[in-house]
């Protein structure tokens, strides 16, 4: 007699347990701190293929201005000119005050630095560049600046709001220009083309290592 059996209780077993650890394994894979490390690495690779020898120096700085956060179900990965280019510091402040409007929003980690870095510029810019007039009578440099960062970073300021900061963009912009050249030593373009190669690097170690990591993480709970 031939007979022919199964173990079908132990796979449905098998089956519900891996139902239940996949999400697990997914978000201890997904977990930015896991990644940080190795996308510093990837970065660095990717900005030494393309800096120059005058330019290698500063390698290093943009690897250690990663950033990461938990958002949703995932991680975010940022990396921000160490000295931001005019417009990208005013877009990263503006994003900063409109995420800042909620306590719980987990990206605010990454934007934090963005307000801080454009309260230094507008110091120091009242401090060394600034033609002072009436206006600034009683005020101090500090009440300046403050005044200066809410014209540029607040939403729906209206008519006149929108005039002033036109206005304080004229004068304030070709001043961080020519700061960030002279402080960071590489033009606005090659920031922007590091900036890029880094986040097509970025996109190709995700897309080739995630599945890797969630099945690490799998086997690690002695799945297959």
């Amino acid at each position: 007699m031939i007979q022919i059996g199964g173990n079908t209780e132990a796979v449905i077993g098998q089956l519900q347990r891996l139902r239940a650890e996949v999400p697990k394994a997914v978000a201890r894979a997904l977990s930015w701190e896991k990644w940080i490390e190795r996308a510093a690495e990837v970065a660095e690779v990717t900005l030494n293929a393309l800096a120059g020898p005058d330019e290698a120096q500063h390698v290093r700085r943009f690897s250690e201005a990663i950033q990461g956060a938990t958002i949703g179900g995932g991680f975010a990965l940022r990396l921000t000119n160490p000295l931001p280019a005019t417009r990208q510091l005013l877009e990263d402040a503006l994003a900063a005050r409109g995420t800042s409007a909620s306590s719980a929003d987990v990206m605010m980690g990454l934007f934090a630095k963005s307000i801080v870095d454009l309260d230094e510029a507008l110091l120091e810019w009242v401090q060394t560049e600034k033609d002072k007039d009436e206006r600034d009578v009683g005020k101090s440099d500090q009440d300046i600046a403050d005044l200066m960062r809410y014209i540029l970073v607040t939403p729906n300021l209206g008519e006149t709001g929108q005039a002033a900061r036109e206005g304080l963009v004229r004068h304030i912009v070709p001043w961080l220009q020519r700061r960030e050249e002279e402080e960071s030593g590489l033009r606005p373009e090659t920031v922007d083309l590091w900036l890029r190669a880094v986040l097509a690097a970025w996109r190709e170690m995700i897309r080739s290592e995630v599945t890797r990591r969630i099945r690490a993480e799998l086997r690690s709970k002695k799945f297959p």
